[in-house]
């Protein structure tokens, strides 16, 4: 998840992998606060969280996703 001033005077909100409306609305509503110069416990709890990870190389990741990808399709035979 990526939230807060990502450059001077740009702020955004992303990657929230689906984890519904209430989530989205809650840090949208963070950032136009932190936007405006206000504080609230919204923002300290959001800027007290880890920074995003480093993603594996995509070697690793492509492998895993075709994997995976593969199973699934064997798993649904002729639903597919």
């Amino acid at each position: 998840m990526v939230w807060g001033e990502l450059l001077k005077n740009l702020y955004g909100a992303a990657f929230c992998d689906g984890t519904g409306v209430s989530r989205g609305t809650a840090f949208g509503k963070a950032i136009a606060e932190l936007a405006n110069g206000e504080t609230s416990r919204t923002i300290d709890i959001m800027k007290s969280r880890a920074t995003p990870a480093r993603a594996y190389p995509r070697i690793i990741t492509s492998v895993g996703v075709n994997y995976v990808t593969g199973k699934r399709f064997k798993e649904a035979g002729l639903e597919v």
